[in-house]
């Protein structure tokens, strides 16, 4: 996609405001069941508890229902009656108010998000726990040093969702420079670039960082001798991040793929040197957090039958699929 043009930007509106209709009917039947059992308990009871949980919920059901009735009606336009109509004409693509209407709904999905938490956020106050515990009860006594270190740590992890969604659209890229020819293929490299870019410049941010957010990772890291263990995971890191920028540069078909295969595989490593013997780091270990050993028999029969079927399965897909993509499919 080089250009967003009409067409583009309803494609991409279609697929956002088809994930979130997904969550409001689901959300508005089971909110629906849920008030129809405050209600029955408030006229069987008659504590006002009930009925007051009914009128609070009852307006974020509204604002939930309405929000999937408006971007419901812009998909069903879309699904059936004015894109069937345009289809019959054979202008389906060329149907500019239909492709308008559909970007105009692009943001619906979002603002019903947002009203749904506001009006969830201030219709509870002044409690945080309804009728339960207020929001100044619920206040936190942790100094404002801990605050800040936890919103430092919390931007981490964003950094490291964002690295994570560019990184699936990278080894995307790649996979489609093995597997693809022509301008699919050039396209795939110029994507390729551009998040890998990005990818190497988030992991980078993210593990300058994070020496920083503990003493126990800062130890592992920057403190002799025990760099020597974690010293392999960024010289491994800056091999993949040079193959991946040769075969990138080479027009390499296969080495981009698994030199991002290998930067995820490095970031885990990274994570793991960071954490261990910790789940949670200085409080639960890995064998703490472990499940009890019957458990973990159970699992272990299960896997043993299980891992071998999703590996052949696994491996007989790729051998079917093997070899690039043209015109006429593979091979």
């Amino acid at each position: 996609m080089e250009s967003f043009d009409a067409l583009s930007l309803a494609r991409a509106q279609f697929a956002f405001t088809i994930s979130f209709h997904i969550v409001f009917p689901a959300f508005t039947i089971g909110l629906a069941s849920y008030l129809a059992v405050l209600n029955a308990l408030w006229l069987a009871t008659g504590r006002k508890v009930y009925f007051s949980l009914f009128q609070y919920w009852k307006k974020i059901f509204a604002i939930a229902f309405g929000m999937g009735v408006v971007s419901g009606l812009v998909m069903s336009y879309q699904f059936g009656t004015w894109s069937l109509f345009s289809r019959l004409r054979n202008k389906l693509y060329e149907d500019r108010w239909l492709h308008r209407a559909a970007l105009v709904m692009g943001p619906a999905g979002f603002a019903a998000v947002l009203a749904g938490w506001i009006t969830t956020e201030v219709g509870r106050q002044p409690y945080t726990v309804y009728g339960l515990l207020t929001t100044a009860q619920s206040a936190s006594s942790i100094a404002a040093p801990a605050v800040g270190a936890s919103l430092l740590a919390f931007i981490v992890v964003l950094l490291t969702g964002v690295s994570l969604v560019v990184g699936y659209a990278l080894l995307g890229a790649t996979w489609l420079i093995w597997k693809t020819d022509g301008s699919l293929q050039k396209a795939a490299f110029r994507y390729a670039r551009r998040a890998g870019i990005v990818t190497v410049v988030l992991i980078g941010t993210v593990s300058l960082w994070t020496p920083f957010l503990n003493e126990a990772f800062r130890q592992r890291w920057l403190v002799w001798p025990q760099l020597l263990y974690a010293a392999p995971v960024p010289a491994l890191l800056g091999v993949c991040i040079l193959a991946l920028w040769q075969g990138l540069d080479a027009r390499l078909d296969r080495q981009p793929f698994f030199a991002a295969l290998g930067l995820f595989v490095l970031s885990f490593a990274g994570l793991c040197v960071n954490f261990y013997p910790y789940i949670v780091p200085s409080s639960v270990t890995i064998w703490q957090a472990a499940a009890p050993d019957n458990s973990l028999s159970f699992l272990l029969v299960g896997s043993a039958v299980l891992l071998p079927v999703i590996l052949i399965y696994t491996g007989y897909s790729y051998w079917v699929f093997r070899g690039k993509v043209g015109s006429a499919g593979y091979h």
